[in-house]
C-alpha cells in the first residue's frame, strides 16, 4: 500500500470523489481527489510504478499534489490537466513531460488555445 500525499490535512480530510487513471502501458497512475461531491476543484498526483518491485513510487512523484479542475488525460510521458491561472477563471491548461533526459512542461492560457488545439 502506497499513501498518496495531496497536500492536504490527512487526519481530518475525507475523499468524497475521485478519478484514478492508468496510463495504456500501466506505468503510470494519475489520481485526482475533491473532499465535495462534484466538486469542480480537487488534487491530482501522477506516481509511476518501480519496474523492479511493481509498487508505486510515493515518495517520488512524477507530478506532486497540485490543484486540479476535474479530469485530466494521461499518456506514457505526460499528464494534461486544468490549472488555477491568476489571469483566467476557469484555468490554464499545463502539461507535464517525463523521460530520460529529465521532466519538463509548460502552461497554455485560454486565449492561445484559441488559435491552437494541442494534441496529446
Amino acid at each position: 500500500m502506497v499513501a498518496l500525499d495531496l497536500g492536504g490535512e490527512t487526519s481530518s480530510a475525507s475523499v468524497v470523489d475521485w478519478q484514478a487513471h492508468w496510463s495504456a502501458d500501466g506505468s503510470v497512475l494519475g489520481v485526482w481527489i475533491a473532499d465535495a461531491l462534484g466538486s469542480t476543484w480537487g488534487r491530482l498526483v501522477v506516481l509511476a510504478v518501480d519496474p523492479d518491485t511493481h509498487l508505486l513510487r510515493g515518495a517520488d512523484p512524477l507530478l506532486p499534489a497540485t490543484l486540479a479542475r476535474r479530469g485530466f488525460s494521461l499518456g506514457l510521458d505526460r499528464v494534461a490537466w486544468v490549472a488555477p491561472s491568476d489571469e483566467d477563471t476557469e484555468g490554464e491548461l499545463r502539461i507535464r513531460t517525463w523521460g530520460d533526459d529529465g521532466f519538463g512542461g509548460f502552461r497554455l492560457q485560454p486565449a492561445e488555445l484559441e488559435e491552437m488545439v494541442p494534441a496529446f
